[in-house]
């Protein structure tokens, strides 16, 4: 017999249903927040970065002379204190965008309800600038979760001034402009700063729909934007009912022409681009794209677009002569420093970015044979020392090779001078086979030519590829009588703080003997006088040496001279190598359209450059005389003369210093040293003695003074011991190998040593 059921049983199992459904419900309940903390920890960053938030910050390229050759960055920003903001913009985003900012610690509660209610709420300043800076754009319920934790921290973390500043610094304005002082410069061209209310309410209303609300897409529409904006600032008593009125009467004054953020709207682009790729290469793209850096170059901008001026009427001067010349290359660098003054790397570079300053490299044509003749003047020649103009053939693999001269004729006995000036192949391949093509390539290596040398007689009148910067930069060892300094083009890089983390130490050291340098000046002046470039003789005020040059069949076009300030390198021709004769009988030659383009920047980038030393010569002067150089005491300060005096009678500040240089590092020599030089510094043409006292030579020498220190290979395995001592090119500051013409020994902790060779100065010599 069945047992009834009861009211107790009844109540019973009810409440072991209601446990059940208890037990289940807590369960759900854990597993939901530990499966939404688990999804949260994944976005949310570690605690201590929240009171660390910079804004990436564009990079920007500076001119010698201070003025903006460009900026690259993936967010276009230019980070802008809260006190430099006029004080209508950020009343005008609480009004528009978080009108409890200053009361709420991060999130507001109504909004959030409403965001429930009716799927959509407002987020507050705050939760705005976590989504930009930490979150992403998701809309997911554990994005928005950890959106809400992080405004709260961030809140603990920074003050509301605080967050203000980030705020108007992170958002995003549209037209590529992030941050209030882009915005303010990409809509109405100027600083923040200047910014009036009207326009602060317009750019207020654009991050809730940048591109909708654009003034550049519809001007009402960003008018009416304006117009609500304005109203709730009056609201909120941010603004008088008639000064809202005001406001909303003002015309839009936008920036007459939309600035391209495209790198074809950089000033002097070639020279620009050059420059951040080695930032680049150096720092990262992170750093380069978002650290804010301040990058100080060498480059003058009124050089710069004298060179743009005079390739540009080159090109013109080719296609009036009917040459098939589409492109041509310009750089000019400080013989004394090496330092870049202005580089143009073609025609146009909105059509092409391919560097010909830089890059790859062309056959120099008879530009190259300076160097065989400074060879030889090394080997004991003289500028008079006679060679036989006369035909001659070379056996070579698969047939023989006869070198003509360009005027297809022969010319008998000559003196180098002669040959050189009139730049006769014949001539020099001959003195090339009896130095030694090895002599040659050691030479010309040892004066800047970094690009590998073909070990064959052709190269004697240029049959190996070189580049503009290279040649440009060997001649300037003939300016400077024998020195050689490499030529750069970065003087200073700051960080975002203004913090100094790299700034350019010339190396200076004698390549050539100085009265071989002296000899070859006077061989290239007389190029100029009466030799191939002859043509521009009347065209220059100024003491100028240099040398044209035409590779076979009339390819490469080239001039490359120099002043006693400034050596400059001119290319012309066709990215394919073909020959340049076009419609004309006879291709592109160096005299042609090279010389004159070469002079045509000379004459007005000579002036600008000796203006610029003048005024760099005096401040360095009073450096000098304030500063202790090396181990002799600065002078006293003269006393006033007497107001009878009269100019005539005032000591003459000295132009030189001597002092005992290193050869070894460059540097002051130290009490170490085997050897020292004594060298004399010419202050009035911008030459400075080093500061340091050498860092090479720190102990006694255990060999004999006349002894060479011995060098350790670079292939060999590095020792086991804690330090280590290497050759290591004073140049690229890795590991010197064979070719390197300034090589110092450098001692470092064992996991901190360099393990990468010289790229610079590659391969060995041929024939030595």
């Amino acid at each position: 017999m069945r047992r009834r059921t009861t009211l107790r049983d009844i109540i019973w199992w009810a409440l072991r249903l209601t446990n059940l459904a208890l037990l289940f419900s807590i369960a759900g309940g854990l597993g939901l927040l530990l499966g939404t903390y688990s999804g949260i920890s994944q976005i949310i960053p570690h605690a201590r970065d929240l009171g660390n938030i910079r804004p990436g910050q564009a990079s920007r390229v500076m001119s010698a002379d201070g003025q903006l050759l460009g900026q690259v960055a993936t967010e276009l920003r230019e980070f802008v204190q809260l006190e430099d903001v006029p004080k209508a913009l950020p009343q005008a985003f609480i009004s528009v965008e978080d009108q409890g900012f200053y009361k709420h610690m991060g999130v507001d509660p109504r909004g959030i309800i409403r965001g429930v209610i009716y799927g959509r709420g407002t987020s507050t300043i705050t939760q705005q600038l976590v989504r930009n800076v930490f979150l992403t754009q998701a809309r997911t319920l554990s994005r928005k979760l950890a959106e809400v934790v992080l405004s709260v921290q961030l809140e603990r973390a920074y003050t509301k001034p605080e967050i203000m500043e980030l705020y108007l610094n992170q958002i995003y304005f549209g037209e590529g402009a992030y941050g209030a002082q882009m915005a303010a410069q990409t809509y109405f061209g100027k600083d923040v700063s200047e910014l009036t209310v009207a326009e602060c309410a317009m750019l207020a209303g654009l991050p809730r729909r940048p591109e909708y609300y654009s003034p550049f897409k519809d001007e009402q529409r960003a008018k009416d934007r304006r117009s609500l904006v304005l109203a709730k600032m009056a609201e909120r008593g941010f603004l008088s009912p008639s000064e809202a009125e005001k406001a909303r009467q003002e015309p839009l004054k936008l920036v007459k022409e939309r600035r391209s953020l495209g790198l074809n709207t950089y000033k002097a682009p070639y020279f620009t681009n050059y420059v951040l790729r080695q930032v680049k290469d150096k720092y990262g793209v992170h750093a380069l794209y978002r650290g804010g850096l301040t990058i100080q170059t060498t480059l003058n901008l009124e050089m710069q677009e004298a060179a743009e001026e005079a390739i540009k009427w080159g090109y013109e001067e080719a296609k009036r002569r009917r040459f098939d010349v589409e492109q041509l290359a310009l750089v000019a660098l400080d013989v004394h420093t090496g330092a870049i003054k202005a580089m143009v790397g073609g025609v146009d570079y909105g059509e092409s970015q391919y560097n010909r300053a830089v890059q790859g490299g062309r056959q120099a044509g008879s530009a190259f044979k300076p160097f065989v003749y400074t060879a030889a003047l090394e080997a004991g020649y003289l500028p008079d020392s006679i060679v036989e103009d006369t035909p001659v053939t070379y056996p070579g693999i698969p047939e023989e090779w006869s070198p003509r001269n360009y005027d297809g004729k022969y010319h008998g006995p000559v003196t180098y001078r002669e040959a050189l000036a009139h730049s006769y192949n014949v001539s020099a391949v001959k003195v090339a086979d009896k130095l030694g093509i090895g002599a040659v390539i050691e030479t010309a290596e040892r004066m800047g030519i970094w690009s590998p040398l073909d070990p064959y007689l052709p190269l004697a009148i240029g049959a190996s590829d070189v580049s503009p910067l290279e040649m440009a930069s060997a001649y300037s060892v003939f300016a400077t009588r024998g020195l050689r300094t490499e030529p750069f083009g970065i003087r200073k890089i700051q960080d975002a703080s203004g913090r100094t983390i790299f700034e350019h130490k010339a190396v200076t050291w004698r390549a050539v003997d100085q009265s071989v340098a002296e000899n070859m000046h006077e061989m290239l002046k007389t190029v100029i006088q009466s030799g191939t470039a002859v043509g521009i003789k009347w065209m220059l005020k100024f003491e100028a040496a240099g040398k044209t040059g035409t590779s076979n069949e009339y390819i490469d076009a080239w001039f490359v001279g120099y002043s006693d300030d400034l050596s400059a390198a001119v290319w012309a021709g066709n990215d394919k190598a073909v020959a340049t004769a076009g419609k004309n009988s006879r291709g592109v030659a160096g005299a042609t359209i090279p010389a004159p383009v070469w002079a045509r920047f000379m004459q007005k980038a000579q002036p600008i450059m000796a203006a610029a030393q003048e005024t760099e010569s005096r401040m360095r002067v009073v450096h000098i005389k304030a500063t202790d150089l090396g181990s002799e005491e600065a002078p006293e300060p003269p006393e006033e003369p007497p107001e009878e005096a009269t100019t005539e009678s005032q000591p003459e500040v000295a132009q030189t210093v001597t002092k005992r240089i290193c050869p070894s590092s460059g540097l002051l020599a130290g009490p170490y040293c085997p050897k020292s030089v004594q060298v004399t510094y010419d202050l009035a043409a911008g030459s400075l003695p080093p500061e340091d006292v050498c860092d090479v030579h720190t102990a006694p020498l255990e060999v004999e003074p006349d002894e060479p220190p011995v060098l350790e290979r670079p292939n060999q395995p590095a020792p086991t011991t804690q330090r280590v001592t290497l050759p290591i090119c004073a140049i690229s500051e890795k590991i010197a190998t064979a070719r390197c013409p300034l090589v110092v020994n450098r001692t470092f902790d064992a996991d901190k040593a360099p393990t990468e060779t010289c790229d610079r100065h590659t391969g060995s010599r041929p024939g030595l």
